[in-house]
């Protein structure tokens, strides 16, 4: 016979457990646990929506959600107007990180716009410039497609450079 409560071993009958002094019951036998069922057992379930203690999105969670986590990265508006960021931790997640790489794109263009318009007037080292500058703007498109890529997996994989910047709360 087991103590339920410390798990250390009784004699068969016995009333008291011999380690902690919790009276044992004797209507219903008592079984080892292992170390995994007992853990196992106290692992609890995160509910729905809601990320458990590792920041991972609840199964369903992603299943419901997946089309609008990648419309965040395509459409970041999509999710916003829909509202399903409010209810959603998964679409909240991806609906952040598409709003903060729309906003740093944006951003990105209006002073590439500029600093072209300068540099269009230096003949052949601007234009090179200008050029190399253009190219620059192709990490906004494969931060986008690690986006996607990661919300079509169902995980919540931070953008590089980006992925901290907090927009919806």
């Amino acid at each position: 016979m087991y103590c339920s409560k410390c798990g250390a071993q009784n004699v068969d009958g016995s009333q008291y457990c011999v380690s902690c002094g919790v009276t044992l019951e004797q209507s219903q036998p008592q079984y080892q646990q292992s170390q995994y069922s007992q853990s196992y057992q106290s692992y609890q379930q995160p509910v729905y929506g809601q990320p458990d203690a590792y920041g991972n999105a609840d199964p369903r969670d992603i299943q419901d959600n997946k089309v609008m986590a990648v419309l965040s990265y395509i459409i970041f508006f999509i999710p916003l107007i829909v509202g399903t960021y409010k209810t959603s931790p998964f679409t909240k997640f991806h609906s952040n990180q598409g709003t903060a790489l729309a906003i740093c794109a944006i951003a990105y263009s209006i002073a590439y716009s500029i600093v072209s318009f300068v540099l269009a007037f230096i003949p052949i080292l601007g234009w090179i410039v200008i050029a190399a500058l253009g190219l620059v703007s192709l990490v906004f498109l494969v931060f986008a497609i690690i986006g996607i890529v990661s919300a079509v997996s169902g995980t919540m994989t931070k953008l590089p450079l980006i992925g901290n910047i907090k927009i919806l709360k």
